[in-house]
């Protein structure tokens, strides 16, 4: 009995075990089904919303133009009328102050668009950076001797009659025309005086240039200024007793051009015979020899 009593009781033992394994192998089943059913449902519920994120960054790219003034970049904007609007303006008021120049500010300005998420630039902020840092320029033409630019006038035909000027100072125009025509193989038979040779102690030539339209100047200007030539800079030693109203009056330079050139001393300075003062000495921009040959 003690050993029935054992086996039964260890029956019961395990028909329990056994229906506490079920019950918990189905609460299992049902936590499991649960969580599959939670992650679906959050699966079916991230993917709307992935594509939802998706959609609005796609909608907030906008347009943006990268703003270039020759080769350096200025800022980005989105309005690209605000700022063509204000160029114009720039450029008309710089017409209005130069009307006898040709003003062409377009070629400065490049703009590069491109597709953005990030917000660009403020486009007021860029705009008054661009008519700040915009020089506007004309067209011209610039007179150079020796590849050195010495006047800027506002057209080729300006540019051809200062360099006409400057050969009549030297021949007639008939000469020059008869010169210019026996350049280019046209001889007159008639015997006469003629030039030969327009010899320049170097090249004066002209092309074409953008310049700021406050260097403009006329021909009589451009011719008056290659006549007066250029400055060099010399050493004036003074004598006994010279002031610096006589050394003024020598060297033809004013008084507040020798006080500049020499900060050391002012109008009031006694000069010591012997010392030695900075001048400026003007020298021709070019020399020029006409070669005629005289008919007796």
């Amino acid at each position: 009995k003690t050993l029935g009593y054992k086996i039964s009781s260890c029956h019961l033992m395990a028909v329990s075990s056994r229906r506490n394994k079920e019950k918990m192998f189905k609460l299992y089943n049902k936590n499991t089904l649960l969580k599959g059913l939670l992650v679906v449902c959050t699966a079916v519920l991230l993917f709307p919303l992935h594509s939802s994120a998706k959609e609005s960054e796609t909608s907030e790219m906008k347009m943006v133009q990268h703003v270039y003034i020759n080769d350096d970049f200025v800022g980005s904007l989105t309005d690209e009328e605000d700022l063509q609007s204000s160029l114009e303006e720039k450029v008309e008021n710089t017409k209005a102050a130069y009307p006898d120049a040709v003003i062409n500010a377009d070629s400065q300005v490049t703009l590069i668009p491109e597709h953005m998420f990030k917000e660009p630039d403020r486009d007021s902020l860029v705009i008054d950076k661009v008519i700040h840092d915009l020089k506007v320029k004309a067209d011209a033409y610039e007179i150079m001797i020796d590849d050195e630019v010495v006047a800027y006038v506002s057209s080729k035909a300006d540019a051809e009659e200062v360099i006409k000027s400057i050969f009549l100072q030297y021949v007639t125009e008939k000469e020059l025309e008869q010169y210019e025509a026996g350049k280019q193989g046209k001889v007159n038979d008639t015997p006469e005086n003629r030039v030969t040779e327009i010899l320049l102690s170097k090249s004066l030539e002209s092309k074409a240039a953008h310049v700021d339209p406050a260097k403009l100047i006329d021909v009589k200007e451009a011719v008056k200024l290659i006549n007066e030539g250029t400055h060099v800079n010399a050493v004036y030693e003074t004598k006994d007793q010279e002031t610096l109203a006589d050394i003024e009056d020598i060297t033809d330079i004013e008084m507040t051009r020798l006080l500049e050139l020499n900060p050391d001393i002012n109008e009031e300075t006694k000069l010591k015979s012997g010392t030695e003062l900075q001048i400026e000495v003007p020298v021709a921009y070019l020399d020029i020899r006409v070669e005629r040959e005289v008919i007796k």
